[in-house]
């Protein structure tokens, strides 16, 4: 149960990344900063893992992807000098803004709590996006705070309330997917080997891949109608697994 647990997290944690791939580049300029999707998927890899540390690492994964070229930055930006251009700040929060809203999803189930963890998360945004830019750009407190925090406050917060309330529709609506945790981590085994400096990166994609092929077939071979993922894994899973484990 542990192993099936955390490959659902890893899986998880890899869809989130990839959603910030996709979100991130849809900004709007607006000065210095602009407003970005980005904030948003980071609130959401929070509240879907509520687990710390692995909605920390689905956002560095992002970073990652970002680091080494893919234009996935605001703006359709892309490569290493992001992250210490003038929005680096902004960037290097985002992992603590994920782990601060999981940890409060993982604490409280009401929307309260967790909105005011959207608050605290916005706060030390603002904090460390707010320092890096006044050091980089040279400029005082009032301007830096006119250019940096007074147009996103709200526009932030309502980001993060849907991402919350997105969260747990996607949780109540998708469920648990049987079978995903048990075969992935063994085809991962089979393929990579057991060293986990490599294992666990690849369950996470191939995690996000098995659930995303199942969810596929399950628009498509009963169309125009549809076939939840997790039957879909059900079936196949069962004999799969077997196959595997011969």
């Amino acid at each position: 149960m542990k192993t099936a647990s955390k490959t659902r997290q890893l899986t998880t944690a890899a869809l989130c990344a990839a959603l910030l791939c996709v979100v991130a580049p849809w900004s709007i300029v607006i000065g210095p900063i602009s407003l970005t999707l980005a904030v948003f998927g980071v609130f959401f890899a929070g509240a879907m893992l509520a687990s710390p540390g692995m909605a920390a690492a689905a956002v560095l994964v992002y970073m990652a992807l970002g680091a080494v070229g893919l234009p996935v930055f605001s703006n359709n930006m892309g490569g290493a000098q992001v992250l210490v251009g003038v929005t680096a700040g902004f960037l290097w929060a985002y992992p603590v803004m994920a782990a601060i809203l999981a940890a409060a999803c993982r604490r409280w189930q009401g929307l309260l709590p967790r909105l005011g963890a959207v608050l605290l998360a916005q706060l030390v945004c603002y904090a460390l996006g707010t320092a890096w830019f006044m050091f980089v750009m040279k400029m005082g407190l009032l301007p830096s705070l006119t250019a940096c925090v007074f147009p996103f406050i709200l526009p932030d917060f309502l980001k993060g309330l849907a991402a919350v309330l997105l969260a747990g529709i996607s949780t109540a609506v998708a469920g648990a997917v049987s079978f995903l945790g048990l075969i992935v981590p063994h085809m991962g085994r089979l393929l990579v080997g057991s060293d986990h400096r490599a294992l666990i990166p690849f369950s996470m994609l191939l995690g996000a891949f098995t659930y995303l092929l199942a969810d596929t077939l399950g628009r498509t071979i009963a169309a125009p109608y549809e076939i939840s993922a997790s039957i879909i894994m059900s079936v196949a899973g069962g004999p799969f697994f077997i196959l595997l484990l011969r």
